[in-house]
């Protein structure tokens, strides 16, 4: 039977459904324990929530609301995963600043006396030496700019919460088990994966939380290599939507019926730079990156895959993509290179063409060309040692 708490916190996470989408389904992943040992809230890199009773029944709906959104938010921005060699408790309320000053832009009503930026977007603490030192455009900042604030002016492993009127409501445990290197990056990479659909069902639904972006831009610039750039930039065009005709998977361990999201199939269209300049070893790069999209991408795309040099050399439609299809294809080139020609045949022959992806050592015409004539996304990769291309068009570099 649901005691009073339960039905508190179920009762906010479907709220969140209604008003958050992506926190919502973030809230999916969590996994909820009441524990007698923790004063408030705590949560660890793998989504386990613990909570004191008595502390979610004293706070108001909406500071819950908050709170499970502050611990949302621990785990798509990494805090968890990213203290490194950083002092614990410094990092803990570096990382908490970044959270709760999010959440305050957002009009979320969080618990009194948490470590947040007030007026202006400035944080103001008392150092050591009893000076009272001031943190301008928090909103801008990162968690390790913050930090190394902190470090410079607190004394290090001797955090004094009600410091600054600094109040935690959360604690942020180490896994319960030893994860190696290569284990820490799985628990990275799968959040990243949650991050990015939820970012997508918020982005459908009109409501994305405001300033996340450059977080999670930010993240992804330094940590994450092209390929995930793709698949965000790919899951930026399926259509998205709710379906309560049948629920969602973790309907049943979350304990209250959620729904499930929906997803279009689309066409995408690869066009492949096949001339002179490209050698074996460039065609097998680009040929392993289009296996790649088919095997992440086979139920939800069907593809069109173009060779080319000057003209247009191959035409291929591919329903249902898989691996095997691309690799048996005959790929043939061998002259210069233009792009000019392909863009036309893809208006003229595809026309309703959604994104096209470019594989190209980027040693051809396409930088005299106005390439917002052709009103189908583009998205531009070259190879490793290829020429940067200097076009207002998205462009990642392998």
């Amino acid at each position: 039977m649901e005691n009073e708490t339960d039905f508190k916190i179920n009762r906010a996470r479907i709220q969140l459904q209604a008003e958050q989408p992506f926190f919502a389904y973030l809230s999916l992943y969590l996994k909820f324990c009441e524990d007698k040992d923790t004063q408030t809230f705590s949560i660890d890199a793998d989504g386990n929530l613990r909570y004191n009773s008595d502390f979610a029944l004293m706070i108001s709906e909406k500071e819950l609301i908050a709170v499970l959104c502050h611990e949302i938010l621990h785990l798509a921005l990494e805090h968890l995963d990213r203290r490194g060699n950083f002092d614990r408790d410094l990092w803990n309320r570096a990382t908490d600043l970044v959270v709760n000053t999010l959440l305050k832009q957002n009009n979320f009503e969080l618990p009194r006396g948490c470590i947040v930026a007030e007026y202006y977007d400035k944080y103001s603490f008392k150092s050591m030496n009893g000076k009272i030192i001031e943190i301008q455009e928090v909103s801008k900042k990162t968690a390790e700019e913050i930090y190394k604030i902190f470090e410079k002016h607190l004394p290090k492993g001797k955090e004094d919460y009600k410091n600054g009127s600094y109040t935690r409501f959360d604690e942020h445990k180490e896994s319960e088990e030893y994860r190696s290197e290569e284990q820490v990056e799985r628990n990275i990479k799968k959040w990243k994966d949650r991050v990015q659909e939820s970012y997508i069902a918020g982005k459908y639904k009109g409501n994305v939380p405001k300033g996340l972006d450059r977080y999670i831009d930010n993240l992804y610039k330094n940590k994450v290599d092209w390929r995930y750039l793709l698949e965000k930039y790919v899951q930026n065009i399926i259509p998205t939507d709710y379906t309560y005709a049948k629920p969602h998977k973790k309907s049943n361990s979350v304990g209250y019926y959620m729904p499930d999201y929906i997803k279009e199939k689309i066409d995408i269209l690869v066009a492949v730079d096949l001339s002179g300049s490209i050698g074996k070893e460039q065609i097998k790069e680009f040929l392993s990156e289009i296996v790649a999209i088919a095997r992440g991408y086979q139920d939800k795309i069907d593809m069109t895959l173009l060779t080319h040099d000057i003209d247009v050399q191959n035409d291929y439609r591919i329903v249902n993509v898989n691996e095997r299809k691309i690799v048996e294809l005959k790929m043939n080139g061998g002259g210069g290179t233009s792009h000019r020609k392909v863009l036309e045949h893809i208006k003229e022959k595809y026309p309703r063409t959604t994104l096209a992806i470019f594989f190209t050592d980027g040693y051809s015409d396409i930088e005299s060309i106005n390439t917002r004539e052709y009103s189908f996304e583009k998205l531009f990769i070259i190879n490793e040692n290829g020429k940067k291309m200097n076009i207002k068009d998205k462009v990642i570099q392998l």
